[in-house]
């Protein structure tokens, strides 16, 4: 969020007031898209991994998923060792974005399309989809979830990872104990 604050009085003299952009920067995924088999995902390893990275992200983040496939998802670790990196993303409501996503899924083979239209309200679905493909589809022994605009330096995970002791359990991220449940409002969670 952005925001700022003001100690004294204000006078306003203007307001301007602009929509939104109705689509996201990427759509044109023919111009972010880069078709080279240096981007594509190496095959799955044979036996169980030691760290699975799924990747939230919306069907129509060409950009951002081109983004990690060029940065964090370059690094050794993850090209050359038991870590796979994984995309998860939802139906667009919008055919064409669906179909442009599905031929990024069958190039790059780094995509999990989830069989649901992707909304905001859905994110858990996604995330228990993540942690079900690390469990049945790779046996991984530490899963992570992160977001499509988020930088993953692959090697503080794997110290962090090492230094916890067989079948340890850990949650890493920001668990706000205190946080009571919004009951108002669009982020609303009923009592059912």
């Amino acid at each position: 969020a952005t925001g700022f604050s003001v100690n004294d009085d204000i006078d306003i003299h203007t307001v301007v007031a602009a929509s939104l952009p109705t689509s996201h920067s990427s759509f044109s995924p023919q111009k972010l898209l880069d078709m080279s088999d240096n981007w594509k995902a190496p095959p799955l390893p044979e036996g169980p991994v030691d760290l699975f990275i799924g990747i939230l992200s919306a069907g129509n983040h060409f950009a951002e998923r081109m983004a990690v496939r060029k940065t964090w998802m370059q690094s050794k670790n993850l090209r050359s060792s038991n870590i796979v990196a994984r995309f998860f993303v939802a139906l667009n409501a919008r055919k064409e974005i669906t179909i442009q996503l599905k031929k990024e899924a069958n190039f790059y083979g780094d995509i999990i399309i989830v069989p649901f239209m992707d909304n905001y309200e859905l994110v858990v679905l996604k995330t228990i989809a993540i942690c079900e493909y690390g469990v049945r589809n790779l046996s991984a022994k530490y899963i992570m979830k992160c977001d499509d605009d988020n930088f993953v330096r692959v090697d503080a995970v794997l110290k962090e990872v090492k230094k916890l002791s067989h079948g340890q359990d850990v949650y890493i991220g920001n668990l706000n104990y205190y946080h009571k449940p919004l009951r108002m409002g669009k982020y609303a969670v009923t009592y059912e």
